[in-house]
């Protein structure tokens, strides 16, 4: 008889796949309670995603438009100099409410369908879960995909994270190309900052869209200008924040406070 030896292990039916990808989500732990929301980050290497903030009460096509002031705007980008201006990363669903109960399905489901990267998370026992990760149209489910959480407590009060120690010392220059880490640490860093101005831009948003608002629909120039000299100047909150700093709902909430030309924080 002849042939080579053969393990009791090869002939063993396989029965468990074996999960080829790995995705690392970092997430900020004060996002994990209320409501669902929409997921903003940033996604820079393949399955690796920095979660800056999960948007509550605000549509789809709002927070694109937001976003894009965040994008375009000059006047942003010494205040994401090195992690870049944030994007939309997916969804966060709780029993209450995936995204807002209101919410086109549709357009969730298109942005889904052709996003480049786009997350579903839900919640389970007080911590977020992977539902699936879509990728240019395919899905990726959580049979195929092996999900870990990096939970952070976001930075404030002049507070930052590094992976050196402080020191007034001189030093050798580095590298310049930053490693995944210290790229992911430069977003942890700023999503704090990321709060704060997307809450405003979107605040500016709906003040232009009121009837009562006779303002023109400002553009990302001049939706920012204020704005930037109240981040710099270190101002804690936006004119017109009526809520803490984990809740949306300053920005939805008090249509009075976001309907006034007066508090539309017109620079």
């Amino acid at each position: 008889m002849t042939g080579g030896v053969h393990s009791e292990r090869e002939f063993m039916p396989d029965r468990r796949k074996k999960k080829l990808d790995i995705t690392r989500i970092f997430w900020p732990t004060h996002c994990t309670e209320g409501d669902g929301g929409l997921l903003v980050g940033w996604n820079r290497h393949s399955f690796t995603a920095c979660v800056a903030t999960v948007v509550k009460g605000v549509h789809l096509r709002l927070l694109e438009r937001a976003l894009q002031i965040l994008s375009d705007s000059p006047q942003y980008s010494h205040l994401f100099h090195g992690c870049g201006a944030p994007g939309l990363l997916g969804e966060f669903r709780t029993q209450r409410s995936a995204v807002r109960s209101d919410e086109p399905s549709q357009a969730v489901e298109q942005i889904r369908q052709t996003a480049n990267f786009w997350l579903t998370l839900d919640r389970q026992q007080d911590v977020p879960r992977l539902c699936d990760i879509h990728c240019c149209g395919f899905r990726y489910s959580v049979y195929s995909l092996t999900a870990q959480f990096i939970l952070y407590k976001q930075p404030r009060n002049s507070r930052y994270y590094s992976m050196n120690a402080w020191t007034l010392e001189a030093e050798s220059p580095k590298d310049p190309t930053p490693s995944q880490l210290e790229d992911a640490l430069l977003q942890i860093n700023g999503s704090a900052l990321v709060e704060k101005v997307l809450a405003e831009a979107v605040l500016r948003i709906r003040a232009a869209e009121s009837p009562c608002c006779r303002s023109p629909v400002p553009t990302p120039a001049d939706s920012t200008a204020g704005l930037v000299r109240s981040v710099s100047a270190g101002q804690s909150e936006p004119p017109g924040a009526t809520g803490g700093r984990s809740g949306w709902g300053w920005v939805a909430g008090g249509e009075e406070e976001a309907r006034s030309p007066s508090n539309a924080w017109v620079s």
